[in-house]
C-alpha cells in the first residue's frame, strides 16, 4: 500500500560510526530520504551513512544544536520530518506508529510526541520506568527546532502534540567516562547561552540545585531502586546541574570585573 505522506530521517552527527547503524536500521525503511548533516566527523561515519543512502551533508562552523538542527531541516524535502539523534532506536511499537501515520494525509496542525527511555551504559536504571516525551515528527513547512544551542527543542505548543505509541530508546552513554565528557560539554553550552542572554546567579544556587536533582532522581524518579548503580547515577545528575549553575555564577563574576 502506497503512503499518502512521505518522510525525511534528519540528523545531525559527529563521529557516530559505532551507534549510527542501529539508529538507520530502524528507520530506513520508513524514510523516504534520509539526511544527515556532519560537524566534522574523523571516523567512518559518512561511510556508514552511504550503506543506507543518506544524503550526506556537512558544516563544521559550529553555532549550536538548535541551528544545526535548523540547517539539517533545510535539506528535507519530504512531508514530515523526523528528528533523530544517533544514538537513538525506535523501537518496534514506535516503528508500527510512524508507519500507519505516514498511509494519512499530513497533519500540519499538531506535531507527534514519542515517549524516550533513557538507557545508561545499556540498562534503564529508573526503577520507576521514567520516561521523557518529546516532539520529533512534524510536518515540515509547519514547524522546525528553536535556535538554542543546547537542549533546543522543536518550536510548538507540545500540550497539542499527538503521543504516538512505543518508546525512543535512547542510549545516553557508552561508558561512565563518556557520561561525564557529555555533561561536561552540555553544562558549559547551556551557561554560554543563559549568560549570552543575560542571566545570573546567586553563589548558593548550584549548590541547591545540585541537590534537588539529587532527590529528584534518587527518590522521585526512583534511581536509588536500582542500588548502587541507581546512586551513582543520581550523583552523576546532581553533579551536572551543579556545573551548569557555578558556570554560570562564574561568567557573571568574570563579567563584573571587566
Amino acid at each position: 500500500m502506497k503512503n499518502l505522506s512521505t518522510l525525511s530521517v534528519v540528523m545531525i552527527v559527529k563521529n557516530e560510526s559505532k551507534h549510527l547503524g542501529d539508529c538507520l536500521a530502524t528507520v530506513a525503511h520508513l524514510a523516504d530520504e534520509i539526511i544527515i548533516l556532519d560537524s566534522g566527523s574523523t571516523d567512518d561515519t559518512e561511510e556508514i551513512a552511504a550503506e543506507y543512502n543518506a544524503k550526506f551533508y556537512v558544516n563544521s562552523v559550529w553555532k549550536g544544536f538548535g541551528c544545526q538542527r535548523q540547517l539539517a531541516q533545510s535539506y528535507a524535502s519530504c512531508d514530515y520530518v523526523l528528528a533523530l539523534d544517533a544514538d537513538e532506536r525506535l523501537d518496534l511499537q514506535l516503528q508500527k506508529s510512524v508507519a500507519e501515520l505516514l498511509q494519512s494525509a499530513v497533519n500540519r496542525e499538531r506535531p507527534f510526541a514519542f515517549m524516550r527511555r533513557n538507557l545508561y551504559m545499556g540498562k534503564v536504571v529508573y526503577k520507576f520506568g521514567y520516561r521523557t516525551k518529546l516532539v520529533r515528527l512534524y510536518a515540515r513547512q509547519d514547524f522546525a527546532y528553536s535556535g538554542a544551542e543546547v537542549h533546543e527543542t522543536v518550536d510548538c505548543d507540545r500540550s497539542q502534540s499527538i503521543r504516538l505509541s512505543g518508546n525512543l530508546m535512547h542510549h545516553v552513554c557508552d561508558s561512565f567516562h563518556h557520561l561525564m565528557e557529555k555533561n561536561l560539554r552540555y553544562s558549559n553550552d547551556w551557561a554560554v547561552e543563559r549568560h549570552r542572554q543575560g542571566e545570573t546567579t546567586w553563589f548558593i544556587t548550584p549548590f541547591v540545585k545540585g541537590l534537588f536533582s539529587f532527590l529528584r532522581e534518587s527518590l522521585l524518579r526512583g534511581a536509588i531502586l536500582s542500588g548502587s548503580y541507581g546512586f551513582i547515577m543520581a550523583m552523576i545528575g546532581a553533579f551536572y546541574s551543579f556545573d551548569k549553575y557555578m558556570l554560570l555564577y562564574i561568567m557573571g563574576r568574570q563579567k563584573k570585573k571587566q
